[in-house]
């Protein structure tokens, strides 16, 4: 088992911060629910950034200046068909398939947080290709019903960070026990070939909106080889407002090897090969990931084309599941 000081050291933050917000369920009081996805009503974190899919409900906090992330994923409601800890273990095999733990998983045990409502979770320091994040699978169980929620932070001082957040999030939610569920389920009966590299390629794989161009992949002789930047740009606002500007950059030699670099500091290396309408990447050290791609426009934002590309891991400044829009640098 893969194990170093900073295993250890995220290990540690990890059940600390777990017992910490399973305490905090304990004491935080349920509210008035401000906001709403599917079966699930919750207080919304503030300040967090709100997007909804047609898979699940995702709220992001990003640190400006840094790599620093926590994601909170809500699923749709579905239905139970075993216990808590049955429907816990199967969740976690669908969602966790393929990732390498730096630590073994710690399961505490279930705690009813009121309102019929019940929780039981799973944590795990995850090995990525840029390090070790942190994993915790929540799930809320209401008689027959069920809803997931995956809290995932990019290392362990945002973990530290956003550990009071998760709590009060997870404290607040409610489970409507009349409304019809939607099948199939988000998470529970996720696609798993988004984690393992084996899995047959599905259409659904491509965005509703924007999409492949031919006249583009033409444009790059249908090939990835070459070198691709993406670029973002964040404001901090204050009394004296701050620009960063992020650089993310991959090239893709024609022997089958790649590097990445963001600020034009070598991050990664290792080998690639294409395989359909997916990258399965290989790094020198870390475990192996995927990505989708296609040349066209972005789903979201026509203006953004290129090697449209998207990672089944935290890759491009915590981008878990996000199209990113790459171009020949400037």
């Amino acid at each position: 088992m893969f194990r170093t000081d900073q295993a250890s050291r995220v290990a540690a933050y990890a059940q600390r911060r777990g017992r910490m917000a399973l305490l905090l369920l304990l004491l935080t009081p349920l509210g008035a629910s401000a906001d709403r996805f599917d079966i699930a009503s919750f207080e919304a974190p503030a300040g967090w950034s709100r997007k909804e899919r047609a898979d699940g409900l995702v709220f992001e906090s990003r640190q400006v200046g840094s790599d620093s992330v926590c994601l909170m994923t809500v699923s749709r409601g579905y239905s139970a068909t075993a216990s808590l800890r049955e429907e816990l273990d199967r969740a976690w095999t669908a969602v966790m398939e393929g990732r390498t733990f730096a630590d073994d998983p710690e399961t505490p045990a279930p705690l009813d947080i009121g309102n019929g409502v019940t929780i039981a979770r799973r944590i795990a320091p995850v090995q990525t290709p840029k390090g070790i994040s942190i994993a915790a699978l929540n799930l809320l169980r209401k008689g027959d019903r069920l809803v997931l929620v995956l809290v995932s932070v990019s290392d362990g001082e945002a973990w530290d960070r956003c550990g009071n957040v998760h709590g009060d999030f997870l404290a607040s939610m409610q489970l409507d026990m009349t409304m019809p569920l939607t099948e199939p389920a988000a998470l529970a009966n996720a696609d798993s070939s988004a984690t393992h590299p084996d899995s047959t390629v599905r259409p659904d794989r491509l965005p509703a909106q924007g999409g492949p161009d031919p006249q583009m992949a033409a444009k790059f002789n249908h090939s990835v080889v070459g070198e691709w930047q993406w670029v973002l740009t964040t404001i901090t606002w204050g009394p004296a407002p701050v620009k960063f500007r992020h650089v993310f950059n991959i090239r893709f030699e024609r022997d089958g090897k790649y590097r990445i670099a963001s600020q034009n500091v070598p991050t990664e290396t290792g080998t690639y090969r294409l395989d359909g309408q997916r990258i399965l990447m290989r790094p020198t050290s870390g475990a192996d990931y995927v990505l989708d791609w296609y040349f066209g426009t972005h789903p979201e934002a026509s203006a953004n084309w290129g090697l449209i590309l998207r990672s089944n891991v935290d890759w491009a400044a915590g981008d878990t599941g996000e199209w990113r829009a790459f171009k020949p640098p400037e």
